[in-house]
């Protein structure tokens, strides 16, 4: 009987202890799911707001190279009138070296029928002249 009050106590203090240990295990657990619940929803939030700066980054760059195509652009679009207004300035140079030349070439022509008519008169002066003689 003895024996059974010993063992009987000794479960009982193992009982306790061991309640004792659970209850440590159960409240520790109840710390590691709250501090996984505190990580998995900080994790979320962090994630949320690297995919905010990420979208945000990229609406940036598409607004940088959409700015840059469109400066472009203009760009191509100034210089392609530069250059239609220079080719113009060409053309109008060339035409009026091509006036210039045409009315040179009608005044040499005019200039050597008049000397042709002065030396035809010279020659016929010359005819007439000898002729008295």
């Amino acid at each position: 009987k003895e024996l059974n009050k010993k063992l009987s106590a000794k479960e009982s203090e193992h009982n306790f202890e061991l309640l004792g240990v659970t209850e440590d295990c159960a409240c520790k657990l109840s710390l590691l799911k709250s501090l996984s619940e505190d990580r998995e929803k900080n994790l979320k939030d962090q994630f949320r707001k690297n995919e905010e700066a990420h979208n945000k980054t990229i609406a940036e760059l598409k607004e940088k190279v959409f700015n840059m195509e469109e400066t472009h652009d203009e760009e191509l679009e100034r210089k392609d009138k530069n250059a239609k207004v220079k080719v113009r300035g060409i053309h109008e140079k060339m035409s009026q070296m091509k006036r210039d030349h045409e009315k040179e070439i009608e005044s040499l022509i005019i200039n050597q029928r008049d000397l042709a008519v002065k030396m035809k008169k010279q020659a016929d002066d010359m005819l007439t002249t000898e002729s008295w003689f």
